[in-house]
């Protein structure tokens, strides 16, 4: 496997990250506390510049409730999301739907 190849795959589970964390609603700082890492970590991870563990990718799967090899298929979106939940979720949670 080319190195440029390996780089897209770590990129690509980084955005898989990213997508399962959206989708469960959560900030990269919940997402970090959740974890128990720092915040500064989980960017790195969702910009795809941290080389997991398998251990440490299993732990991800679980904490986000997907299969582990979810986070291996290509991402849905075409960019990395943003940081926090769009504006509509969080309007959403504060009127208690």
């Amino acid at each position: 496997m080319r190195s440029s190849d390996v780089d897209q795959t770590l990129r690509d589970v980084g955005r898989r990250v990213g997508e399962a964390r959206i989708h469960r609603e959560w900030t990269q700082e919940k997402f970090a506390e959740e974890m128990g890492f720092s915040l500064k970590f989980a960017q790195r991870i969702e910009a795809g510049r941290e080389n997991l563990t398998i251990k440490t990718l299993a732990s991800l799967a679980q904490h986000l409730g997907v299969d582990l090899v979810a986070l291996f298929r290509k991402p849905r979106t075409k960019k990395p999301g943003p940081g926090r939940p769009k504006q509509r979720i969080r309007a959403a949670k504060a009127a208690g739907r």
